[in-house]
């Protein structure tokens, strides 16, 4: 029996540094995807985050994480982004199960 072992995704902590030196963008740029994930529906959540850490530089979701919760300015915004996806996540579970009792 093999065992699957997911693969840790890489984090450039350098480039992570050169990010977080800008704080106003980082902030706009994850608020804006965040904000367009909660409007649309149809907007995944990961792929809304996923989105925003291209448009900053970065390379996955992990380095976005990072990149919130190891800076003390974006500490806010991590708290709000993680709220933000919780409840977009029982949103879809919500709607979800709204779709299969109109059946």
């Amino acid at each position: 029996m093999s065992s699957k072992r997911s693969k840790m995704p890489k984090i450039d902590l350098k480039k992570i540094e050169e990010i977080e030196k800008n704080p106003k963008l980082v902030d706009e740029v994850v608020w804006k995807w965040a904000s367009k994930s909660m409007d649309d529906p149809d907007l995944d959540w990961d792929d809304a985050l996923v989105s925003a850490a291209r448009e900053l530089g970065l390379s996955n979701i992990a380095e976005l994480t990072v990149l919130l919760y190891r800076e003390e300015a974006l500490a806010d915004l991590a708290y709000a982004v993680s709220h933000m996806g919780m409840m977009k996540r029982i949103e879809m579970e919500h709607l979800k199960r709204k779709s299969k009792k109109v059946v």
